[in-house]
């Protein structure tokens, strides 16, 4: 049941966050309003991704932690992951940019250095050791909380050891 409830979600937030990309990306190929306009839709919309992003990737995550603990699959995990990394790549690397170079056809760039990028690009690396350590510790509490050990067994039998073959 919590994978169906993950996956329409999952299909939800994938079609907004595309919806609202699409919407961002638009106002800078906008025609018949002024430059500034133009800015302050695209900022509008960019916070708007922004957000989105965030409160669909932790109700995902919470989600993605249910079906681990109850199925012991990450699956929904690592898929929350690429989610929540292609968007924010996708955002701080394609529409950065693209709002970068608007502003320099219009004269409206003040020159300052953007390193959204690779910040982006290690929050996506901080994010993913993040993603693992969560499994691990979601894992170790279910083992602990239901006692559950992997078995091992408390005696070694020896084997006998034979005769090496007398070599010729």
């Amino acid at each position: 049941m919590f994978t169906k409830i993950y996956l329409a979600l999952f299909v939800v937030a994938l079609l907004v966050i595309l919806t609202v990309t699409f919407l961002t990306y638009s106002q800078l190929q906008s025609v018949g309003f002024p430059p500034l306009t133009i800015i302050d839709n695209f900022q509008f919309y960019d916070s708007w991704h922004k957000t989105i992003l965030w409160i669909s990737s932790i109700a995902l995550l919470v989600l993605a932690n249910v079906i681990l603990w109850t199925s012991r699959r990450s699956w929904a995990l690592w898929l929350t992951f690429v989610y929540f990394g292609v968007f924010i790549l996708l955002n701080m690397w394609w529409l950065s940019d693209a709002f970068i170079a608007y502003s320099k056809r219009n004269n409206l760039w003040n020159g300052s250095f953007n390193a959204g990028g690779l910040f982006a690009a290690f929050f996506v690396v901080v994010v993913g050791i993040g993603i693992f350590f969560n499994q691990f510790i979601v894992i170790r509490l279910h083992d602990k909380m239901f006692n559950q050990q992997k078995d091992v067994p408390e005696t070694v039998e020896s084997v006998e050891n034979e005769a090496p073959a007398s070599e010729e």
